[in-house]
């Protein structure tokens, strides 16, 4: 797993080069900017450092293998020119990720790095970039500047919230949040705009009449963060800020994700980390925290890893499918199932395959986050235009990580259009589709905390407990005897809102009346069960 860091500082020590390859193995190349170490040790294990004998912590991907490329002076300062090579450089040199803790306030230079980063994003690269410092510094650099570029470059996979649509790239901008669950004063806000820069004009913001596009898109840790101090080979420092803190913790969960699965494409990386993060700030992906903070374990557990999700996607036709050559209506049934035990964030869409085998591209595509236990039906018309070709056609509905990605389940039912002795019919206009509406992603979050019975009830060995949170937080299930003592931890720590299901395997206890409690910050309740032997 490659990564590649921005670097300021000297050259490499023997090397006639400014530009420094080297892995976590390799320990003697010495930058003099101490945010260059700041930054690996965030990603890397704490034997990344001065001298191999500094501190304890461990980086968010132990085992990643570092790409340091200088493109700034020891001072840290430069222009944009070797950072844009940089990334080229970045991806000829086999990079998967690249972590860019930089950016520039004002630049002439959007389109050679918004072509910088499209060009990585062909080559399956995806890119962690700083969002910026200046948060709070907006009568200097007002939205839908207040970004730095190449942050204010669109990522791979655009969040539902996105309704304003244009161009992708290989960004994902990272904000920066503190220990108080809030967004750091400095961390740079959105939106940003593309819709004066030459070819795309995309994004518009229009004086604040339109929404641009919408950054940062995560925000990690980036406020008085532990990392290694350059100047002390005995241990870290704390104290660094800014979003240049917050960019190495995504780029290490990007590393994680594609060590689980290596064929993950930029979108999925992107869907992954954004459907998962902890909401934040306004409900929904926000100019402030973007889709919320990252969660890097839930991220990498979504990600399939070796089996595709237990997810079904079926089809089902409920009315007539031929059709005459003046168009017509298809009625179907869609069914959407989720037989895992967590929540599966996926990409649904619906196509057409052409009497020539050609496709239509997607008629309908909603992201959404499949919650456990889900079994949703939606009774869908697709209308076939007139104009289209006659022949035999094939209707399907697919699920996957992305539009585009690995397909997870997909389903199909033949139909025809212009039978020699069908009625003429009524002109159709367009092929459109229709019925499949938005509450397929909002009714997935339940509306209210709550606890279910343990199923089967009485159990031997194991049991079944659902439960439903409502917002995200922090989450606790716990078992308990009778008089009062914990003996089993079940789920604790940070969830996201939606349904769950958990098992617990009484194989070591006792059999007698557990309780199990459900905790978080706004609810608690407590419930009984019986274990028999």
């Amino acid at each position: 797993m490659w990564i590649w860091l921005t670097i300021c500082g000297t050259e490499v020590p023997n090397t006639p080069i400014t530009v420094g390859i080297f892995t976590i193995t390799i320990t003697t190349p010495w930058m003099t900017e101490a945010p260059s170490w700041v930054v690996m040790a965030l990603i890397l294990p704490d034997q990344w450092r001065p001298m191999e004998r500094a501190g304890s912590r461990c980086g968010v991907a132990p085992d990643a293998n570092i790409m340091a490329i200088k493109v700034l002076s020891g001072n840290g300062y430069g222009s944009e020119g070797p950072v844009i090579a940089g990334i080229g450089f970045a991806v000829d040199q086999g990079a998967e990720i690249f972590s860019m803790s930089l950016g520039f306030v004002s630049t002439s230079q959007h389109y050679q790095f918004r072509t910088a980063c499209n060009n990585a994003l062909a080559a399956g690269v995806i890119g962690a970039i700083a969002a910026g410092n200046e948060g709070n510094q907006q009568w200097s650099y007002p939205i839908p500047g207040n970004v730095r570029t190449p942050g204010n470059v669109p990522p791979p996979w655009l969040h539902p919230d996105q309704v304003l649509t244009g161009g992708l790239s290989c960004v994902v901008t990272c904000g920066a949040t503190n220990m108080y669950q809030s967004l750091a004063g400095f961390s740079s806000r959105g939106p940003v705009t593309w819709e004066g820069i030459n070819p795309w004009y995309d994004y518009p913001y229009a004086g604040g009449s339109q929404m641009g596009l919408i950054d940062p898109d995560v925000s990690a840790p980036g406020e008085d963060v532990k990392s290694c101090w350059f100047m002390d080979n005995w241990g870290y420092a704390d104290g660094w800020d800014g979003t240049s803190m917050a960019t190495p913790h995504v780029a290490g969960t990007f590393a994680l994700m594609l060590h689980k699965d290596p064929s993950l494409t930029p979108a999925d990386l992107d869907m992954y980390l954004e459907t998962t993060a902890i909401d934040w700030g306004s409900p929904g992906k926000d100019n402030d925290h973007g889709a919320g903070k990252i969660d890097a374990l839930v991220a990498v557990s979504a990600v399939p890893g070796g089996t595709l999700p237990d997810v079904i996607i079926t089809t089902t036709p409920t009315g007539s499918t031929s059709l005459p050559s003046s168009g017509g209506t298809l009625y179907h049934d869609v069914n959407l199932v989720n037989n895992e035990t967590y929540g599966v964030p996926m990409a649904a869409w619906l196509d057409l395959e052409y009497p020539n085998g050609s496709w239509s591209g997607a008629l309908i595509l909603r992201n959404l986050t499949l919650m456990v236990g889900v079994n949703v039906t939606r009774s869908l018309t697709t209308t076939i235009a007139g104009s289209e070709p006659d022949g035999n056609y094939n209707l399907w509905v697919h699920m996957g990580s992305s539009y585009g990605g690995t397909i997870y389940s997909e389903d199909s039912f033949p139909f025809t259009k212009g039978l020699p002795d069908s009625d003429p019919g009524e002109w159709v206009s367009e092929t459109a589709v229709y019925g499949w509406e938005e509450e397929l992603v909002s009714m997935q979050t339940p509306e209210s905390y709550s606890l279910g019975s343990a199923y089967p009830n009485p159990f031997n060995p194991s049991t079944t407990i659902p439960f439903s949170l409502a917002d995200n937080g922090y989450v606790s299930l716990k078992i308990f005897d009778l008089q009062g003592r914990e003996v089993a931890t079940i789920a604790e720590g940070e969830m996201s809102a939606g349904q769950y299901k958990v098992t617990f395997d009484g194989t070591n206890f006792g059999s007698g009346i557990y309780l199990y409690q459900l905790k978080t910050a706004d609810f608690s309740q407590t419930m009984k069960m019986t274990l028999i032997k």
